[in-house]
């Protein structure tokens, strides 16, 4: 189990000291700074609450705080640029912040003990177990996302529909693997070729379609799998995981966009063909950052914090700046109520139960509202945290709200059924991590309760697959004892 699970006071002191310190330097006004300070005082305050990476809840907590705030005030600190710069409304959106953050600690803070009596998945307590899961999920697994790839929208959208479903195998695969393997080999190693097989699988498929995220989700769910079960990485490790992100913010993410642009089918047939031929031309290097560059310029949606070049990804990563937009449209008294948790909610409908459901999430909506894409483009990728969704929504009501009751309860919702050193609770950790900080609230509260259904019906449906596989080995199927933490 993971050890950060409790930040010192002393390390809470002197890095909101610190970042504070730095901002004042840089010329960042001391309303701002003190406001700052505490949202960061709130957010290691919570961090201890919740456990820390010790706790499912602890590690989402950890990556919604990261993309809202955290991640770009250090930044700010780095590149020494003051951090009420380049926002739309900043002394109004970092008080939103710190208002939303003090709420969260205080409702953590009294309802933190609570549990609910809820199903919990099947998970494996058997080396036999395992090792059938493992088969049966990497062949569902590989079979759902050549489906799902290869088949295009607009001519089998039931068939798309149901591999959907099946897709997350793949990464349940890697999961299982690497839980073998630490225990087979008493945590001297994580990797084999049972996981390099799902792993390099999903990484190709993920770059074959250009969709970057998906190119990196199995290499997170390895580093997940790995850390929830206090695997200690060696050197070769850290050195290997450096080049890697270097490799891919350098190499792979300009390339992948540089083929998007150009790949015309829908199949994976004709976006295998068409990225094969563009690596074949080989291109320009300058070429193909000019056209990186590019493509992020234009994209306005996720906002423009940082002033320095190359800060493109830390611009994705840094949900202030587009937080900012949505504070200073509706701070004038403009609020759009229920209309994003309608969208989200319809959105969720299956399609055979209700024909004329949303196209689309509540993303083109808010991109409208903060001006981020034109009321004839309906844009999707509009970057919005529930943050700003909560207060375009339904104002400081809206802040006081979510974070002293929804996210509360929606922490202790995801603690009483998951046991993250689990491969169930690692998969479904993977499956929110992504979701866990762009979004509206309507969306949140919707995968809440769809993520959690599909993970607890593919756990039953594997086990019903592997009880009927002939074997000697071990047939005795229990559920997991419940979680304690």
């Amino acid at each position: 189990m993971l050890k950060l699970n409790r930040l010192s006071p002393l390390f809470i002191f002197v890095t909101v000291t610190t970042v504070s310190i730095v901002d004042l330097l840089s010329g960042t006004s001391i309303y701002y700074v003190i406001m700052m300070a505490v949202t960061l005082l709130c957010i290691e305050v919570t961090y201890n609450l919740i456990g820390g990476f010790s706790t499912f809840s602890g590690i989402l907590f950890t990556a919604f705080s990261l993309r809202t705030i955290v991640i770009s005030q250090y930044a700010k600190v780095l590149y020494f640029e003051p951090a009420d710069k380049n926002l739309a409304a900043p002394l109004q959106t970092i008080a939103v912040y710190m208002v939303f953050y003090f709420c969260i600690m205080l409702g953590i803070f009294i309802f933190w003990n609570i549990r609910f009596k809820l199903p919990k998945p099947m998970e494996i307590v058997s080396p036999f177990q395992a090792d059938m899961t493992y088969a049966v999920s990497l062949f569902l697994g590989m079979a759902a996302s050549i489906i799902w790839r290869g088949a295009a929208q607009a001519e089998s959208m039931s068939l798309r529909n149901f591999a959907l479903g099946f897709r997350g195998l793949l990464l349940f695969a890697i999961v299982v693997a690497v839980d073998r393997q630490i225990k087979r080999t008493n945590g001297e190693h994580s990797s084999g070729i049972r996981v390099i097989i799902p792993w390099a699988f999903s990484m190709l498929t993920g770059f074959i379609s250009t969709n970057r995220g998906d190119t990196l989700a199995s290499s997170i769910t390895y580093v997940v799998s790995c850390l929830v079960r206090g695997y200690n990485f060696k050197r070769k490790h850290y050195l290997a995981a450096v080049l890697s992100i270097l490799g891919f913010v350098y190499v792979i993410s300009p390339v992948m966009i540089y083929c998007r642009g150009r790949i015309t089918g829908s199949t994976l047939r004709d976006q295998t063909s068409s990225v094969l031929s563009i690596l074949l031309e080989i291109p320009s290097w300058k070429e193909v950052t000019d056209e990186s560059d590019a493509a992020y310029q234009v994209n306005e949606g996720y906002g423009v914090y940082f002033n320095h070049p190359g800060t493109h990804i830390l611009n994705r990563l840094s949900l202030i700046a587009p937080d900012s937009t949505m504070v200073s449209a509706c701070s004038g008294g403009y609020h759009y109520g229920w209309t994003t948790i309608k969208i989200d909610a319809l959105g969720l409908i299956p399609k055979i139960l209700y024909k004329d459901k949303p196209a689309r999430d509540s993303a083109g909506f808010t991109g409208r509202v903060t001006g981020a894409n034109p009321d004839e483009i309906e844009n999707a990728e509009s970057a919005l945290s529930p943050i700003a969704d909560a207060y375009g929504s339904f104002g400081w009501w809206g802040i006081v709200v979510s974070a002293f009751l929804l996210f509360p309860i929606i922490f202790i919702t995801l603690e009483s059924i998951y046991d993250i050193s689990q491969p169930w609770g690692t998969v479904t950790l993977g499956f929110f991590i992504p979701l866990f900080a762009e979004g509206g609230i309507g969306r949140y509260v919707g995968e809440i309760i769809r993520i959690p259904i599909e993970i607890l019906l593919l756990s039953y449906m594997l086990r019903g697959i592997v009880i009927m596989i002939p074997s000697k080995g071990e047939r005795e199927f229990k559920l997991s004892p419940p979680n304690t933490n």
